[in-house]
């Protein structure tokens, strides 16, 4: 990759998972749940296309095998920024804003209730076997042409509220 303002730029997200602690699991008889991210990835962003990039990421939570109906929530931090309005991805000394979306719209900030931002809620009835739901976090990187070569990340904590 040449080094010049016009080049192409490589960006992910990379997301880590924290489960906490479970009050509603007293709610099963025999059970145990997990948790499962598909990370975020930009792939290559072209800063002269001048059109934000999209893609999306999920959260699997896995519950099982026998219990009663077990809810959650899931919230996602604000990442190396420190806020919502806009999440940045880092390359060095260099940095690209994007932001993570409970929609497709890309109108409802997915966080942890705060500062603007949504929860996700879901939640399932356990019966024999395990049973999985899946949340699509939609992502979206703005236009960008002043962007410098590299390849930017971020680190998200996701929480489970049981």
């Amino acid at each position: 990759m040449k080094a010049t303002h016009f080049g192409l730029t490589g960006a992910t997200v990379v997301m880590f998972m924290v489960l906490s602690p479970a009050s509603a699991l007293a709610f099963c008889l025999v059970c145990s749940c997990s948790v499962d991210v598909a990370p975020v990835a930009f792939g290559t962003i072209n800063p002269l296309a001048g059109s934000a990039t999209n893609t999306t990421g999920d959260v699997t939570v896995t519950c099982g095998p026998i219990g009663l109906p077990v809810g959650y929530d899931i919230q996602l931090s604000r990442g190396g920024s420190g806020t919502y309005a806009a999440r940045t991805m880092t390359s060095g000394a260099h940095t690209l804003t994007y932001n993570l979306y409970k929609d497709g719209a890309h109108t409802e900030i997915w966080g942890d209730g705060g500062g603007g931002s949504a929860v996700v809620s879901n939640g399932f009835l356990i019966g024999l076997g395990a049973t999985s739901k899946t949340d699509t976090i939609y992502a979206r990187a703005p236009a960008a042409p002043t962007a410098w070569p590299g390849v930017y990340t971020d680190t998200i904590t996701a929480t489970i509220v049981w």
